[in-house]
């Protein structure tokens, strides 16, 4: 099946699939909220199931999988009431990047509340990268609890311990104080664009974090992996062998 594909700078292409090899060898194929809690994942995605679960979550997901990034996105439908588990504070941890679709009943889930304080924690304490996306919401609305966030707020103030609906408000107020994504404020609001942004923005974020392995064996390596990666960089839409030999004539092939 044909898809239509927008314009796209050669250069970019090229950048974008560099950046994919670096981070391939740490990221593979996706996993669900089915992995085990020793699981380590790229990307955490917090996000409210009523409003984005089958349309921009999934598509951004779906993004994010395609490039190779390690996604923990949780699937359980009904979880309103439930005491959030420790899978997922656990696949926040064991994440490297958090990102969170702020939209508008966001808030109204007391679940994606107890993920974001987690998230806020992890980026205090481990330096977690979060990136917000305000989808259908102003970042002041997020910040000062204001129009949607406002009603809301305003019905769990009775229902939990003030201590912990303060907690919720400052989480707020950190993430909003992040620079994220508008969608309508971004490409034009094609959300296809933007899927390609974040995407592009997390393995960016991932590539900072790729460190080989170098041993003080290793004379020359440096060198040699960069006439490897200016090699593959000749032809970025072939297909190509890297064959790797070691001792007794051991040969592997990639």
């Amino acid at each position: 099946m044909k898809r239509d594909r927008a314009p796209a700078h050669n250069s970019g292409q090229s950048n974008e699939k560099s950046a994919r090899r670096q981070v391939d060898d740490a990221s593979a194929s996706s996993s669900s909220a089915a992995s085990t809690d020793s699981d380590n994942y790229d990307v955490f995605l917090s996000f409210s199931g009523k409003d984005t679960r089958k349309t921009f979550t999934d598509h951004l997901y779906n993004g994010l999988v395609n490039a190779r990034i390690r996604v923990f996105r949780d699937k359980n439908e009904l979880r309103e009431g439930k005491k959030i588990g420790t899978e997922l504070l656990q696949a926040i941890k064991n994440s490297k990047i958090s990102i969170l679709i702020l939209s508008p009943n966001y808030a109204s889930s007391k679940w994606c509340l107890q993920e974001l304080v987690e998230i806020i924690e992890c980026k205090k304490t481990v330096g977690h990268v979060v990136l917000p996306i305000f989808y259908h919401v102003e970042p002041t609305h997020v910040r000062n609890q204001e129009g949607s966030f406002k009603e809301t707020f305003c019905g769990l103030s009775g229902k939990y311990l003030e201590e912990a609906v303060l907690k919720w408000k400052q989480a707020l107020q950190e993430v909003a104080s992040i620079k994220g994504w508008e969608p309508a404020k971004t490409a034009d609001g094609y959300e296809g664009e933007l899927v390609k942004n974040v995407v592009n923005r997390v393995l960016n974020e991932l590539k900072k974090t790729f460190q080989p392995v170098v041993t003080e064996q290793s004379v020359g390596i440096d060198d040699a992996v960069e006439d490897v990666l200016r090699k593959l960089d000749g032809d970025p839409n072939g297909t190509q062998t890297v064959g790797i030999y070691g001792m007794g004539a051991s040969v592997r092939q990639l």
